[in-house]
C-alpha cells in the first residue's frame, strides 16, 4: 500500500481534463530510494516538450506501508532468546 500526500494549491488547474466519468488529474510517482523523507515524489504530468525544457510540477510525496507478516503460532521459533532460562522445577516443589 502506498500513502500519498499532495498539496492541492500546487496543482496546475489548466492541466485537469474532462473524462467520461469526471474531471481527471494525471499524476506520476517517481521512486526516491535515497531520500530519508519519502519513498516516492508525486508530480503532475507535463508534456514531453515541457519535460525536455525542465518543467516539473512537484505536488507532494508518497510512502510505502509494508504489511506486517502475520505471526505463525503453529510453528514457534526454535529458540527463544529473551528472558532467563526456566528452572528445573518452575513451581518450586
Amino acid at each position: 500500500m502506498i500513502s500519498v500526500k499532495i498539496d492541492f494549491n500546487k496543482i496546475d488547474q489548466s492541466r485537469l481534463f474532462q473524462g467520461q466519468k469526471g474531471l481527471y488529474l494525471d499524476l506520476i510517482l517517481i521512486e526516491t530510494p535515497n531520500s530519508p523523507y519519502s519513498d516516492y515524489m508525486v508530480k503532475q504530468s507535463v508534456s514531453k516538450e515541457e519535460r525536455e525544457q525542465g518543467v516539473e510540477i512537484i505536488l507532494g510525496d508518497g510512502r510505502v506501508f509494508k504489511k506486517q507478516q502475520p505471526q505463525n503460532y503453529n510453528n514457534p521459533p526454535d529458540e527463544i532468546i529473551d528472558g532467563p532460562p526456566w528452572p528445573d522445577d518452575p513451581m518450586g516443589l
